[in-house]
Parts: C-alpha cells; structure tokens; sequence
C-alpha cells in the first residue's frame, strides 16, 4: 500500500491533465485523513470483498447443512415467495424474512473478522469506568460481543428464529450484534456484503437440492475453524448439488447445465 500511495501521489504531482478521481484520489486530497488511516480504510475495502462474503457463505451452507428443520423452512419460504418458475432476484430479498433471519444468525455466530480493524483514539476518554489514553490502539472483541451469554439464550446454538420479530439488526445500531462495527469506522463494504450474503444462500437454497456425500448426515459436518485475515472454515464443506427447479428455469437465465 505505502508503494501504491507513494506512486499515486507523483503521478498527481507530475500529471497536468484533469483525469477522473478514483477512491484513492478523494482520500488523499482529504487534510484531515492520514495516510495510516488511508491504508487502514483501504484494509477495510479489500477485506470485505476478498474473504468475508464468501466465507460468510459457506459459514451459513454450513449451518443449514447441520440443520435439516431450518433448510426445509428455508426453502418453503423461497417457494412460496419465489415459487418454483423463475429464479431468485435481488429485489426478492427484502420479502424474504426468514433468509434475512438466517443471515444474521449467521454473522452473530460466525463472525469472520473476530476482532475488528484496529481503533485507535485521537484523545484521552473513560469507558465503563476504564481511562483510555490518547494515542492508543483498541481492539473490540466482536466474535465475544455476539455470543455474550447474557444477551443471547442459548448463544452456541445456531438459531435464525431469534430474529424474527426481533429489532436487533447487523448494521452497527444495537450493540448487542456487531459484525462490521459502528460507527464512522463501520465497514464500509456492509451494505454490498449483506446482499452477497443474502441473494447467493437463497440462489442456491432455492435452485438446488444439497445432500452430504455417501455415508455421511447432518451430525458429521464439522465446524472447526482456522484464523487468519478472517475466522473461517477449517476444512473443506465437501457437498452434492443437483437441479431442484424445472430446466427451463436455468435455461431462461442462461445457466448451462449438464448431467443434473
């Protein structure tokens, strides 16, 4: 990033032509934005899009996979919303509440960026009785703040029904459920993420039936995890998909199928 930075900003110097600014170009004409911040926001971008949606994904696949109840309802809610003649569309997602339900469910559970992107504060400040130095870098326990037992009954149980009915959303207003932070230093690939979430689980709920391989049921999935940029899957979920709705539903939105 420093190379990118330092790269960008002789070209700026060196250019006399009025070329069309991209994100990097706003940041860095922006006098009260660092270039630590600048890198760190540009972190935040990069990570949203590169492994927490799919790893979100594959966490949710994996949690209806060990839970055969709440796939059925899944798809009955897909069938009865979508039916059985067209494919999922995006703007099917809004009228979809279990699926959203399911979504939540799974970022409250399987956070995939555990404790956040580094805060830091620019002054001194008290929080819950604890004095914060200024300059000092703060970490928040996300993956802790969502399974708080106080909050949430039963808090290792993987359960989308908790949020029907329920006010609590993932957008940073409740504190009780933070998956992509609050405030100013959300992040700043929610709203994408949340509909990649969202339109790729009912897709594929929706479109095809998914069964484990030969000799194996729900109570063989496993949910190890491995830690990196994200808290993701440890291993391969390794499943069987085939076509669930008639042909022509696939061949009408240009899907090429063969041998399902």
């Amino acid at each position: 990033m420093d190379s990118i930075i330092d790269n960008r900003l002789k070209e700026n110097s060196n250019s006399k032509s009025n070329t069309e600014e991209d994100l990097l170009d706003v940041l860095l004409a922006m006098s009260n934005v660092s270039r630590v911040q600048v890198k760190v926001l540009l972190l935040d971008i990069i990570s949203a899009g590169a492994e927490t949606t799919p790893d979100t994904i594959v966490r949710a696949i994996t949690e209806l996979v060990r839970h055969p109840n709440i796939i059925e309802r899944l798809q009955s809610e897909l069938d009865d919303v979508i039916g059985k003649e067209r494919l999922v569309e995006e703007a099917d997602l809004n009228n979809l509440e279990y699926l959203q339900a399911v979504v939540k469910e799974t970022l409250r559970l399987h956070t995939v960026v555990g404790l956040g992107i580094p805060h830091f504060s620019t002054e001194a400040t008290k929080v819950s009785g604890y004095d914060i130095p200024a300059n000092t870098q703060v970490m928040l326990n996300y993956y802790a703040i969502n399974r708080d037992a106080k909050v949430w009954k039963n808090p290792l149980k993987f359960d989308p029904s908790r949020f029907l009915n329920s006010p609590v959303d993932v957008r940073g207003h409740h504190y009780v459920l933070l998956p992509f932070g609050a405030g100013r230093r959300r992040c700043p690939g929610m709203n994408l993420a949340l509909v990649n979430v969202a339109y790729n689980i009912a897709q594929l709920i929706h479109a095809c039936p998914i069964s484990l391989p030969e000799g194996l049921t729900h109570l063989d999935v496993d949910v190890e995890e491995k830690f990196g940029m994200t808290v993701a899957r440890g291993n391969p979920l390794n499943l069987l998909i085939k076509r669930r709705l008639p042909l022509d539903v696939y061949r009408r939105a240009g899907l090429q199928l063969s041998g399902v």
